[in-house]
């Protein structure tokens, strides 16, 4: 699934965070400038050598607060600002924390129960 599908498949949303990327290329600092369920969009970091396809493991610590979610999967597209990181995936807690962070921003639990059954849906292919 592509990028442009994913953002099809799941709603985003902005969220101030930092993130830390680790891959074979190094680890970098950066800032998270949205997420879904099933990905973020990063600021790509300067010097990050980060391509399409490349694995990575996101770490995004949320602001004000003790949540971190751990992501692990690929860089599905990379423009000269920004990073789009699909999630493949996600341990318990850190998908916990992140259904509530899309209920609370969601605000719809109808919309809810649909992101998560594509997101299964999507895994389950």
């Amino acid at each position: 699934m592509s990028d442009t599908d994913d953002r099809r498949h799941f709603l985003r949303f902005a969220m101030d965070a930092h993130v830390r990327i680790e891959s074979d290329g190094g680890t970098y600092d950066a800032k998270l400038v949205d997420i879904s369920l099933s990905g973020a969009l990063i600021a790509t970091p300067p010097g990050c050598p980060c391509r399409d396809g490349d694995v990575a493991r996101l770490t995004i610590s949320l602001p004000d607060s003790d949540v971190v979610i751990n992501m692990e999967g690929r860089v599905v597209h990379r423009g000269a600002d920004l990073l789009g990181y699909r999630c493949e995936h996600i341990d318990l807690t850190s998908i916990s924390h992140l259904k509530r962070m899309v209920e609370l921003n969601l605000g719809d639990e109808r919309q809810l129960e649909r992101e998560l059954s594509e997101l299964i849906a999507v895994h389950s292919s």
